[in-house]
Formats: C-alpha cells, sequence, structure tokens
C-alpha cells in the first residue's frame, strides 16, 4: 500500500524531501497500526478455498511490471527526435499499458512485451519527468547530458563509433533476461590481417580509415540485431543476440563470403583484406563473458591456421550435458554449505580518503566458499550456480544471519568500525524471506542499525526498479543505509538514481583501475563523483590497486576507497588485526 501512495503523489508536483519524510512517518504510523488487535471476520463457506484457488492460479508478472509506475515521463523514436509521453493507465494484472502526449491529443498502446522490444531496440527509454518545475528540469537534463557523453566516450571506439572492448563486456554481462535465463546467443571474434602492414606503409590516419571501412562493411552485412564492437586494433567482436550456433555460423558464412578479400586502397597502394572469424554459443547462466571471449578468440587462432578467410566454431564435448551436470553437482553441495561449514566471512576495508574526513572505516562483508578439501573455492564459480538455481536470497540471509550474530557477540569491534556493508542478490529485492527475516531481526536488534548498508548493483536496481524503492524505503524505517554498487555499469539517468533515495554510490571499478592510463575512465570517475555529490550521496570507488590511484581520487574529491591498496581481504575474525596492522 505504501508504494501505491508515494507512487500516487509522485505524479504531483511534490517537493521530493517532504514527500520522503511523509512516506517514512506515514510508514511508522501503519507499522504500529499493525501491532493493534486483529478484526475477526465471517467468511461464507467455499470462499476461503476459492481464494486460495484464484490466487495461486494467478499469473507471472512481466518482468517489464516493476519498471513501470503510472505518472512516468518516456521517450519514443529515435535519439535524435524523441517522442516524450507520459504512461497514464497499466493493466491488472500488468500485461498492457498506454502512453499519451502532454496535450492528451494523442496516445500510444503497447503490450509489455512490445514494450520491452521497443527498449531492446533503443526506440524506448524513461525520459524527464515534465512535471517537475523547469529549473529542475534543466538541472537534471544537464547532468544527464554531461553524463551520458562521459559514459560514450567510455564505452566506445572514437575511430569507428563502435562500442569498445569495456562497453562490449558489460553488454554481455546484462543479456540474461529474468524471463529467458538459457536463451543462448551467439558471439564471434573477427581478425582481420595486413593491419600492422598498413601502419607501418600508410600511415595511423590510413590504417584508421580501413578500420572504419570494414567495421561499416560488416555492420552492412551482418544485420540489424547484430551488436558490433572495434576490440583491438586489427579485431573487431560480434553479438547476435537470441540465436543459436547453427543460426550464427549460417548468418557469419553469408558475411564471410560478402567481405573476403576487401579491397582498400590508399594513395598508390592497394590492399586485399582477409578475415579468419572465430564463433562460439554464449548463454549467462553457462559461463562468463569472459570465457565466452577466451572461446571465440581460441577459435579464430584455429581459423588462422588454416589459411585466409577462414570461420572456426568452437568444440567442447556436449556443453550442455556438462552444465547440466555441474548445476545437479552444485545443487546438493549448496545444501551442504547453508547447513555445514562451509561458508564463512571474510571483509575488505572501506578507507574514508577526502580532505578532513573524520568518519570511521567501514567494511564490506565479502562470502568465503571452502570445499571438503580445504580449498577455495571462487565466488565466481558458486554464485552463478546459485542464481541458476534460484537460491541467491538463501545465501544473502545465510550472510545476514551470520553478520548479526557476529556483531552481537563482539560488541567492541563493532563499536570501533564505521559499520558492516552486505551485498544483497537483484532476486533478494523482491523475495518475501528475506523481507520478513529483516523485518523480525532489525526492530529489536541490539546494535546500531544505522550501521548497517545494504549494497545492490546499479544494474539490478534498475532491472527492479520498483522493488528497489519499496525495498529501500522499507528497510529504511529501521535506519539502514543503503549504497549503490558498481554505479556506472548500468548507466541510469539523474532521475532514476535520486529518487532511489540511497545515501552512496559507488563507482565502477573497472573505470578505476585504469583511470591513469586512460583519459575516458578518469573523465568518468570525475563525472561520477560529481554527479554523486550534488544528490548529497558519498562516493567510493573500489579497485584501488595502487597508491598512485589513491592520489589521484583524494585529487578528484572522491569519499572512500577500496582495494588491495587500501586493505586486503581477510576473515571477518581478523578485523582488529587488519585495522591496527593498517
Amino acid at each position: 500500500m505504501l508504494g501505491e501512495v508515494e507512487r500516487a503523489l509522485a505524479t504531483v508536483n511534490v517537493d521530493a524531501s517532504l514527500l520522503a519524510a511523509f512516506m517514512d512517518e506515514l510508514g511508522a504510523c501503519l507499522a504500529d497500526a499493525a501491532c493493534s488487535p486483529e478484526e475477526r471476520v465471517m467468511v461464507p463457506p467455499g470462499r476461503l478455498a476459492a481464494t486460495s484457488s484464484e490466487e495461486d492460479e494467478a499469473p507471472t508478472p512481466h518482468p517489464m511490471a516493476d519498471r513501470l509506475r503510472v505518472g512516468d515521463w518516456w521517450e519514443f523514436g529515435t535519439e535524435g527526435s524523441p517522442l516524450p509521453m507520459q504512461l497514464i493507465w497499466i493493466s491488472e494484472p500488468p500485461s498492457n499499458c498506454t502512453f499519451a502526449n502532454r496535450s492528451a491529443t494523442s496516445k500510444t498502446d503497447f503490450s509489455l512485451t512490445e514494450l520491452s522490444r521497443q527498449m531492446q531496440r533503443g526506440l524506448a527509454k524513461p525520459g524527464k519527468d515534465l512535471d517537475l518545475p523547469l529549473l529542475e528540469r534543466s538541472e537534471q537534463a544537464l547532468f544527464d547530458d554531461t553524463y551520458q557523453r562521459v559514459v560514450r566516450q567510455a564505452m566506445h571506439d572514437p575511430v569507428t563509433g563502435l562500442l569498445n572492448r569495456k562497453g562490449f563486456m558489460q553488454h554481455l554481462s546484462r543479456l540474461a533476461l529474468p524471463n529467458q535465463p538459457d536463451k543462448a546467443h551467439a558471439v564471434g571474434i573477427i581478425e582481420f590481417d595486413q593491419f600492422r602492414m598498413i601502419v607501418n606503409t600508410c600511415g595511423v590516419d590510413a590504417a584508421e580509415d580501413l578500420a572504419r571501412s570494414l567495421a561499416g562493411a560488416v555492420r552492412e552485412h551482418i544485420g540489424p540485431d547484430a551488436v558490433l564492437a572495434a576490440f583491438r586494433d586489427d579485431t573487431l567482436a560480434l553479438l547476435l543476440p537470441n540465436c543459436s550456433r547453427v543460426e550464427g555460423c549460417n548468418a557469419v558464412d553469408r558475411l564471410l563470403e560478402r567481405v573476403k578479400d576487401f579491397p582498400f586502397q590508399h594513395g598508390e597502394h592497394s590492399y586485399s583484406i582477409g578475415f579468419n572469424i572465430g564463433m562460439t554459443e554464449f548463454a549467462l547462466d553457462r559461463f562468463s563473458p569472459a570465457e565466452a571471449i577466451r572461446r571465440a578468440d581460441s577459435a579464430c587462432i584455429t581459423a588462422k591456421s588454416q589459411g585466409r578467410n577462414r570461420m572456426q566454431v568452437y568444440e567442447q564435448a556436449s556443453p550442455q550435458l556438462l552444465s547440466q551436470e555441474s548445476l545437479m553437482e552444485w545443487a546438493g553441495r549448496i545444501d551442504a554449505f547453508l547447513k555445514g561449514s562451509g561458508l564463512h566471512l571474510r571483509c575488505q576495508q572501506v578507507m574514508p580518503i577526502g580532505a578532513g574526513n573524520t568518519r570511521l572505516p567501514y567494511y564490506e562483508v565479502l562470502l568465503g566458499i571452502e570445499g571438503v578439501d580445504g580449498v577455495e573455492i571462487l565466488p565466481a564459480h558458486f554464485i552463478p550456480a546459485v542464481e541458476r538455481l534460484q537460491r541467491a536470497h538463501e545465501v544473502d540471509i545465510w550472510v545476514m544471519r551470520n553478520v548479526f550474530e557476529w556483531i552481537v557477540a563482539n560488541p567492541s569491534e563493532f563499536a570501533s568500525v564505521g559499520g558492516f556493508a552486505i551485498n544483497l542478490s537483484a532476486t533478494s529485492l523482491s523475495n518475501p524471506e528475506v523481507m520478513r527475516y529483516l523485518q523480525s531481526v532489525l526492530p529489536v536488534s541490539d546494535f546500531p542499525t544505522d550501521k548497517i548498508i545494504f549494497e545492490i548493483t546499479e544494474s539490478a536496481a534498475i532491472e527492479s526498479y520498483g522493488a528497489a524503492q519499496d525495498f529501500i524505503r522499507e528497510i529504511r524505517r529501521y535506519g539502514c543505509r543503503f549504497s549503490l554498487d558498481d554505479f556506472g555499469s548500468g548507466f541510469t539517468s539523474y532521475s532514476h538514481l535520486k529518487n532511489l533515495r540511497t545515501d552512496a554510490l559507488k563507482i565502477d571499478g573497472s573505470f578505476v583501475k585504469d583511470m591513469l592510463k586512460n583519459p575516458g575512465d578518469y573523465a568518468m570517475v570525475k563525472s561520477m563523483n560529481d554527479i554523486g555529490h550534488s544528490l548529497g550521496l558519498l562516493t567510493v570507488a573500489e579497485y584501488v590497486e595502487s597508491p598512485m590511484i589513491l592520489d589521484a581520487l583524494r585529487e578528484i574529491g572522491v569519499d572512500y576507497a577500496q582495494g588491495y591498496a587500501v586493505h586486503k581481504p581477510c576473515r571477518i575474525d581478523e578485523i582488529t588485526r587488519a585495522r591496527a596492522d593498517a
């Protein structure tokens, strides 16, 4: 009910701070009312069974439903001339929606599935709130435009205009859709020859002309749904979404036939450019984007060994069977971990670095996994299996329970730190078991709840925007704080960030670790820090791996730093000694 009230008030011009205070007070009142004696009513015979049956048969909500709020403004059409329209109606249960223009003279109906497709094609996106005062809209537009410009520079190749390596890898990592977890895609590496020769013979400008020409030729022949990236100087990366291996191979065969021995002329020099392509099938729930690139690269090397203009598919004995066997093995091991002693808590210090900053350092809680042989298991192997088996919320509850127990058992140690940051998976934001657990523990806790920080990733907050808002509002009532993790990887808008009501944002480490080598990454870090501070948020930089990066972050004005240059992760019981060593 709180969510419905807040969404209704958000459609009128109400100051955000006043709205937040009102919602907190209303939530507290409702919580008190919930403790009053229950009212008993008579239920007609048969009604209870009928009701239960109806509830059991309720359709599963469309994944888009959680991202829609009546009153929100959206933009439709191409980037150059978007048409702003306001969401005025959502069916119940959510399956269809209606948008209207500002003058209410035109309306457009969508099914949620069609709206999702429009977003994937870049033809629909959340827009600026046209109900806000002009000055506030201008401020949001300024931040959004600046941020999006810096994002584009950081994620795109300046020569070809294509995604760069970083942008392509992030695109791969966001491929899994909630309603299509096992959907397969085709990933390829396209390497062309003679690039170095052209650089040495004709110069860098000629090589850049070649790169643009080749990118244009591949784009023309591969199809509109393909995602193309400039991966290395002489290499393109290719994604064919929702495409089986056979379909992908057929598409690449046609491409190779049309672009092989590509003619390139520069002055008196003529060249015939050959291609070699490696392909692999990719699904995010089977292996990582990095593994997909490794497989495609391996296949490309094999293709090169066979001569020019060849295509090779990565082969592995029954990958689906191996994946399923691995999943079944993990299913049994997860039960053992949650009931036994295979899991343990680790932590890494997050240190205040701002000038005159007197805050205590706090610690991010990490999950440690130990196999039966005593060998540490990497979370990168454990977490994907947990998520695929839809048990991430159970692991999150295990972490929270053990953190809270450690705090109660070690009050003096907890008093000496700024708090603990606990990571939550996207599914935990809407999982009733997680909410019930927190509602049963936080009101009666013997520790200061304002030292508990929940971290959710930016991509999770965007995919489950409504659930994230509801979760944050509810748990804030108990004094807990929130941080937006991996900020910059999901490309949220300024208005979305403002409405999430987090206390801090953590700048994506992929920008931080290379910021001294890549001016685009440096600009991205500075822009995200400025955006955070403009909203009154603390900023945290992760992946701080050298003193030089630490100095650069201090110069920019980042509030906190985390990484090996600050503190290496340790078991939570070593926290006192770790602080002394730091």
